[in-house]
């Protein structure tokens, strides 16, 4: 029985088939839908794959103060007629958004839940929120001045997971679950082109956006501030972009207090407006332009899972028949020969393994002899920094800290030296840490982030006490005295 690449033909045919047949049934339905849920009522668009509505937006009366109510208001959208998208992505006005920043020295080369970790437990030192059972989606929409810039969002897990139940059982899968503010677009297009702002008065907060025409290149959340307070906030951050046009101002539901309007006045009660802002959002999910905004996605998406299924059941498919025929063409040929080939790999397989360990211990005895060498070199050297290394820490200690931070006392821990202190300022601890860090690596300890606590003196927040751990590294990772000049950590 002879096997060729014809052979698979027929395999082929039926898997266009199976695509033709998909691309037809998605030619019934919308590329994306798009659900936007407000508390007493939720707006559905259907967009094509450019992004533009499909029909008139779909507009049901509804109660949604709580995200816990989302999966029950959201299938009101989905049910009869038109049939909603497979890709669906809902907007929700009073998920909590806010904007942190860390140094970037800190995040650097760190994982996604490493860095969500970090982001949760500075949410939590700033607004005092605390993330039981929630799930934290974050973006990154600027890099400046040695920090990076986030936006985050919180949403309750159990919450979320409903959400995607409830989608599935309309046909639907969750593309996405995004904080209803902040669009990273220029709302109205009507202007000449050039640098704009926008401020968003939410019933949960105030968000402040700018950019050009390339995207958003800055974000601000103001949460929870007295109106007098709000107001000055707000006109420093105006000025301190230096726009006097192209500066709109999104009013998002009657009764909420907007104490600062720009040139370009637009509210979501104006069927226009909306429009505006519905299809500002339809162009950032189309395009994929959603460079600042949190978004919370299924850990894999709808594509990747069809598409996995499909690549993965094809080349089993396409191995088992290729191996079937390679072994039946080789059996019948090759019958006679199988003895005298085994018999071959075992002698080669014996060989190798012998020649293997020869080498292994070879190489065991080259790496005892260069160790010996280095350490008859490099252990006095050693021995005499870590002699020098607490005034030398000292030294760094002095040279490096600003006026806003106090040096209480150095504590000797088990395997560990902390360093405690109090500070006026949040971010001078994290600074102090940023610029130690390097000096400390070259002296054998590793700087874990700085542990902060609010004392809660002051009537604005502060002072904050702080805790600098450094944890011995042991000799393997002490940088010789040379080294460490180098990298300004020695003498």
């Amino acid at each position: 029985m002879n096997w060729s690449i014809s052979s698979i033909k027929p395999l082929k045919a039926l898997l266009t088939r199976i695509d033709k047949a998909r691309d037809k049934l998605r030619g019934n339905r919308p590329q994306h839908t798009l659900v936007y849920v407000a508390k007493n009522r939720l707006l559905r668009v259907d967009l094509d794959r450019e992004g533009r509505f499909i029909g008139n937006p779909l507009i049901v009366d509804c109660e949604c103060a709580t995200a816990d109510a989302l999966p029950t208001v959201l299938p009101r959208s989905l049910m009869g007629l038109p049939r909603p998208a497979r890709k669906l992505w809902v907007l929700y006005e009073a998920l909590p958004f806010y904007t942190l920043s860390l140094p970037s020295s800190q995040v650097t080369d760190v994982k996604p839940e490493q860095l969500r970790q970090a982001l949760l437990f500075e949410l939590e030192q700033m607004a005092g929120i605390g993330a039981d059972n929630k799930q934290l989606a974050f973006s990154l929409f600027a890099n400046e001045d040695g920090m990076n810039h986030y936006t985050v969002s919180l949403a309750p897990a159990k919450v979320f997971e409903q959400l995607q139940k409830s989608a599935r059982k309309s046909a639907c899968r969750l593309y996405g679950l995004a904080y209803a503010g902040a669009v990273p677009r220029q709302l109205h297009l009507d202007v000449p082109p050039g640098p704009w702002a926008r401020l968003e008065y939410w019933a949960n907060g105030v968000v402040g956006l700018h950019g050009t025409a390339e995207g958003v290149q800055g974000v601000l959340s103001f949460q929870e501030i007295p109106a007098k307070r709000l107001e000055s906030e707000l006109e420093r951050w105006l000025k301190s972009l230096g726009l006097s046009v192209g500066i709109e101002t999104l009013v998002t539901a009657p009764g909420i207090n907007a104490p600062l309007l720009g040139d370009i006045p637009l509210s979501l009660e104006n069927r226009d407006n909306l429009e505006e802002w519905l299809q500002a959002w339809a162009t950032a999910i189309s395009t994929g332009s959603l460079s600042g905004v949190p978004l919370f996605r299924p850990t894999v998406t709808p594509e990747q899972e069809l598409n996995m299924t499909i690549g993965l059941a094809t080349a089993a498919l396409a191995v088992c028949l290729v191996h079937f025929g390679w072994y039946h063409h080789q059996s019948t040929l090759m019958e006679g020969e199988r003895d005298i080939l085994k018999k071959t790999e075992q002698k080669i397989k014996t060989i190798n393994e012998s020649m293997k360990k020869q080498q292994e211990k070879r190489d065991g005895i080259v790496k005892a002899l260069d160790k010996i060498k280095g350490q008859h070199v490099s252990l006095p050297l050693v021995l005499d920094a870590l002699r020098r290394r607490p005034a030398m820490l000292l030294r760094d200690l002095a040279l490096h800290r600003t006026d806003d931070v106090v040096v209480e006392r150095i504590v000797a821990e088990k395997d560990a030296v902390v360093v405690e202190g109090a500070t006026l300022k949040p971010a001078a601890a994290n600074d102090l840490s940023a610029l130690l860090e390097p000096r400390m690596d070259a002296l054998g300890w590793r700087m874990a982030p700085p542990e902060k606590k609010d004392m809660g003196l002051f009537t604005g927040g502060g002072p904050w006490s702080f805790k600098m751990r450094l944890t011995d590294n042991g000799l393997a990772g002490f940088v010789l005295p040379k080294q460490a000049e180098k990298t300004g950590g020695g003498r």
